[in-house]
């Protein structure tokens, strides 16, 4: 019989270097997508747009995938139902048919640099039904969802494009 272990995303999909792609260790993978059901169960959402995460987006159980799209410029995963090509440098080419759309996004850009996150918060305002960062704080059924990974020195720039706060879980990759 074959291991269970070899049919996690990380079992069966070998990173890009060329696209920049490093993956998140299993047990990351675990924590976070733990993580994401439980703040879409807290929130009252289902419907969760994944930028540049296909290892998240793959992890999760797939009928919880049913309602999800995963945003994502290698064409490796074209074939899956919630495939959305992206290129992070054109956020205004989004299909408008997704603006509104979801109740949260996960980022983990290929880059770490300001002119990139602040992409990504151009693709995370149009796709998010309620913004991320209300004028008034109001509960959270009510407000975008972004969950990120990045630097600790992005931490200022976070809150400033989407008002989010440093967590002190630090992801690994699988090469870590």
């Amino acid at each position: 019989t074959q291991d269970d272990s070899d049919q996690t995303f990380l079992g069966v999909t070998p990173e890009n270097a060329n696209f920049n792609q490093y993956w998140y260790s299993n047990a990351t993978i675990e924590v976070l997508t733990k993580a994401i059901l439980e703040i879409l169960s807290l929130a009252g959402g289902r419907r969760v747009a994944f930028l540049s995460t296909p290892s998240l987006y793959f992890s999760l159980p797939e009928e919880k995938r049913i309602d999800c799209k995963v945003f994502e410029f290698d064409t490796v995963w074209q074939n899956d139902v919630g495939f959305v090509h992206y290129d992070f440098n054109k956020p205004e080419n989004l299909d408008p048919s997704l603006k509104n759309m979801f109740d949260m996004v996960v980022i983990d850009p290929p880059f770490v640099e300001h002119e990139v996150w602040e992409k990504y918060a151009i693709a995370s305002r149009f796709l998010l039904k309620n913004d991320p960062k209300p004028e008034n704080p109001i509960d959270i059924q009510q407000k975008g969802i972004v969950m990120g990974t990045t630097v600790r020195e992005n931490k200022d720039l976070m809150m400033q494009l989407f008002g989010a706060k440093p967590t002190e879980f630090l992801p690994y990759t699988s090469e870590t």
